[in-house]
């Protein structure tokens, strides 16, 4: 990872394309885990047991229809399996994943 220490901004500009790199690079770690983030704040946020049954029907479906696919990376399969295990640790059946 890249040394996110600050930066001395020079005449050249060469600072502010350290910090985009530095940006780009925390960006590209933090992809993987938005799914899990976004799944995680939809459900804390619902106003009901009907609503929070609607996002974890979703996400089911979601996760079978990615988890079909032949070639999945190695970063995508995490997020899904942090996903499925956030759906069982709540409660909901997950084992249509299983072959």
């Amino acid at each position: 990872m890249q040394n996110l220490t600050p930066l001395i901004i020079s005449s050249n500009g060469a600072a502010e394309d350290h910090r985009a790199r530095a940006c780009d690079e925390l960006s590209r770690l933090l992809r993987p885990i938005q799914g899990v983030l976004d799944l995680v704040k939809s459900i804390g946020e619902a106003r009901s047991k009907a609503k929070e049954e609607h996002i974890f029907l979703l996400e089911m479906e979601t996760l079978k229809r990615c988890l079909s696919e032949p070639e999945i990376p190695k970063c995508k399969m995490k997020e899904y399996i942090i996903r499925l295990i956030y759906v069982e640790m709540l409660g909901n059946d997950g084992s249509f994943v299983e072959k």
